[in-house]
């Protein structure tokens, strides 16, 4: 009966870390897909920033502004990656529980 009951909870502990796991690597997915997303417009940003540069004499202000939008994309790629690290520190943290309680079985 006892026995039972425990293997039981570990089961459902083990099926509560291996959603949590799917949900990490889920959140992971996301989150890269975002990075790739926002490495793309910081190379835009780039591609635009070197054509306002050509053009400064005449654009100056849209020089000004091209910059303002690549460090704001930078800072964007920066947040993204650290919540990108974030999730790989979470599912990494959900792998050992879930192997834990696989191995507690």
């Amino acid at each position: 009966g006892e026995a039972e009951r425990a293997l039981a909870e570990h089961g459902e502990l083990l099926a509560d870390m291996r959603a949590q796991e799917t949900e990490g690597r889920q959140m992971l997915g996301d989150l890269s897909s975002q990075l790739e997303e926002a490495r793309d417009e910081e190379n835009r940003w780039r591609t635009q920033a070197g054509e306002a540069e050509r053009a400064l004499a005449e654009h100056g202000e849209l020089l000004a502004d091209m910059r303002a939008q690549e460090t704001e994309g930078r800072q964007m790629l920066g947040d993204l990656s650290s919540q990108l690290e974030e999730a790989r520190d979470e599912e990494n943290r959900w792998r050992t529980q879930a192997g834990e309680a696989e191995r507690a079985l």
